[in-house]
Parts: C-alpha cells; structure tokens; sequence
C-alpha cells in the first residue's frame, strides 16, 4: 500500500487491522489516518512499535492515568476542607453548588484512580505475556494474584476501590464527609 492509500484510508473494523501492519507507514500517512475504533488504533500502534517500546508506553500510560486520578482525588479533598466552616476560609453551606462540583469531582476522580489501576494491570501483564500471547483474564489473574509485583499492587488496588467507595458515601452523605 502506498502513502496515498493510506492517507485517504478509514477503518471501521478491527478484522482489518492485521492488513493495515502489512504495510509500511510514514509519519505523515499514519498522522492522517482515520480510525473508528480505540482498538483497532491500539493495535495499530502496537504493530508500529517494537513489543518493548510499547509495553513502556501501556506502563507509562496507565501511571499518568493513576496520577490524574490520584491529583483530582486530593484536589477536591483539600478544597473542601478549605471551604468548609471553621476553618478560616470563606464559609458556605456545606451542601451548595461548589460542595457538590467539589463532591462529584472527587468521584470521578475516584473513579479514574481505579481506571488508573486496571490500566496498570493490563499493562503489566502485556509486558510479560503481550509478545507471546494475547491478554486474556486468567493471565491478568496470574499476575494481578500469584506474581511478585501483584503483592505491591493488590493494596494499591484496593486503597483505589476504597477511595471510590468514600467518594460515593460523601456525595450521598455531605454532612458526614
């Protein structure tokens, strides 16, 4: 495939996406390439990356992903506290329109912290098996429960889950949280 199939070229299906690595790609060809789906995206960088470049990608991703997540999280924590009454700051009902923002922010942040954490798992597990095999959820298992590095991740994993769980009893219970 030359470099003006691939510039006018538009995938909606993922079964194509094996042909698509056949061919080779410039910068300015794959910059103008439409594509439908997140999967077949995904899979089409992974062709263009060797296994151990992409792998450092998934890993770096899913850590920013965690970091957004946890940033949101604690934003919103400590804005509410310098909003709440007694402590100095500009003192409003607990329940108005900023407490709310402030309570669903800490939600969706929550929410991304546990993204953040699956992401990790995924990752992890594509760096050990992703060449040589795909990724299914018993080889997620394996290394989310029974490896070295799953130890260190099952407790961030489930202080995430924890997290998520808080953020949604202090938005359906302001006055406690």
């Amino acid at each position: 495939m030359d470099g003006e199939s691939f510039a006018s070229l538009h995938v909606e299906s993922p079964g194509v996406t094996f042909a698509l690595l056949a061919g080779l790609m410039d910068g300015e060809s794959f910059a103008s390439l439409h594509v439908e789906s997140p999967g077949v995206a995904f899979a089409l960088l992974a062709g263009l990356m060797d296994g151990e470049s992409f792998a450092l990608l998934l890993l770096a991703g899913a850590k920013w992903i965690t970091c957004a997540g946890l940033t949101g999280l604690t934003g919103a924590v400590a804005v509410s506290r310098l909003l709440a009454p007694g402590t100095g700051g500009p003192a409003g009902p607990r329940g108005g329109a900023v407490g709310c923002r402030l309570r669903a922010l800490a939600a969706g942040a929550a929410g991304v912290l546990v993204v953040g954490a699956a992401a990790r798992l995924y990752a992890q597990t594509w760096s050990v098996f992703g060449l040589d095999e795909p990724v299914t959820l018993d080889l997620m298992r394996v290394v989310g429960l029974e490896s070295r590095w799953g130890g260190g991740w099952r407790p961030q994993a489930g202080a995430a889950v924890l997290a998520l769980a808080a953020a949604g009893w202090w938005a359906r219970r302001p006055r406690l949280g």
